[in-house]
């Protein structure tokens, strides 16, 4: 960045500042963006019979001088009356004989808040997102949970504003946590396989023991929407017939689109002995989910039931 006058017949330089020729080299004290501090010198050396055609002599008001910043910062502005000369503002005009009142030359100090982009916190836990959030010089907005089987607990869903939105400093970022499911009851007869499975929320799901693995219907209001398809039959073949520890390596971690393979696991139970081992997703939840294949919702078919328990929690949007 430059400095530069706001009056053509007005020029400006830095302390330091030499030039040779038609090579100008800025003074070290601009060079050096740490400083806390650099002198401007301004004269407007102007003649009638100047024969670089410096002749017009500059405005007697309006704003002298302008530079550029790239973060945001407080400025102080003061004289040097060292470098100044006479009068009490530290301005010289072309009589140096002449006092000048103090109004002459406003000096004024001002905030600059300059807009910067808003951290991507999303997939952080909520302790990283927080000084993320403060380092960047915003503020931690409202936080909000909810239950999620793909996100571990704490750890920050969405986030509002969006990463990479210009927003001015202190503005609040509020956010989405995961927290941990506790849908089933540790009496609910299913809860062992479930707990087994990591505790997928999805198992919570109202149509997820009909074949709906992912939570969510496909379609649109002209064709019609289904819970139980192909989305669902992807999650399944991931884990299709993989045998637990330790005749296989489990279905345990196994995600596709972030949900968990486990969520295809309609029986909730497990087939096989300890012989041969045992799979949790084969054909006894492909038996399941064909029974609603493709079934459209209501009014372009009979639906998928949503009497699947305990039946008490939602996907997210």
């Amino acid at each position: 960045m430059n400095p530069s006058a706001l009056d053509p017949n007005f020029y400006v330089s830095l302390g330091g500042t030499t030039v040779d020729g038609n090579t100008v080299t800025w003074g070290p004290q601009f060079v050096d963006k740490t400083v806390s501090g650099f002198t401007v010198e301004m004269g407007s050396l102007w003649a009638s019979n100047d024969p670089c055609g410096h002749t017009a002599q500059p405005l007697s008001s309006g704003t002298l001088f302008q530079f550029t910043v790239d973060k945001s910062c407080y400025i102080a502005l003061a004289e040097n009356a060292p470098r100044g000369g006479v009068d009490s503002n530290g301005v010289v005009m072309e009589d140096t004989t002449k006092t000048f009142p103090k109004s002459y030359a406003t000096l004024i100090g001002v905030h600059v808040a300059l807009a910067s982009p808003v951290p991507n916190v999303v997939n952080m836990k909520l302790i990283d997102a927080n000084t993320a959030i403060i380092a960047a010089g915003f503020t931690v907005g409202a936080i909000t949970d909810a239950y999620s089987d793909i996100n571990d607990v704490n750890t920050v869903m969405t986030q509002n504003p969006a990463a990479g939105t210009l927003g001015n400093p202190g503005d609040p970022v509020a956010m989405l946590v995961s927290k941990a499911s506790s849908c089933f009851s540790i009496a609910d007869p299913n809860y062992g396989n479930w707990d087994f499975n990591g505790r997928p929320t999805c198992w919570c799901y109202p149509r997820q023991c009909h074949g709906d693995a992912d939570g969510k219907k496909v379609g649109n209001a002209g064709t019609g929407y289904t819970y139980v398809n192909s989305n669902d039959i992807d999650i399944m073949s991931l884990g299709w017939m993989v045998k637990d520890p330790t005749k296989g390596a489990g279905i345990l971690g196994l995600k596709v689109n972030g949900v968990p393979v486990a969520c295809a696991d309609f029986s909730r139970t497990r087939l096989g002995n300890a012989g041969t081992g045992y799979t949790r997703i084969n054909s006894v939840d492909i038996d399941l989910m064909s029974l609603y294949w493709m079934v459209k919702e209501q009014t372009k078919g009979t639906g998928t039931p949503d009497n699947c328990l305990p039946g008490n929690r939602n996907p997210l949007p």
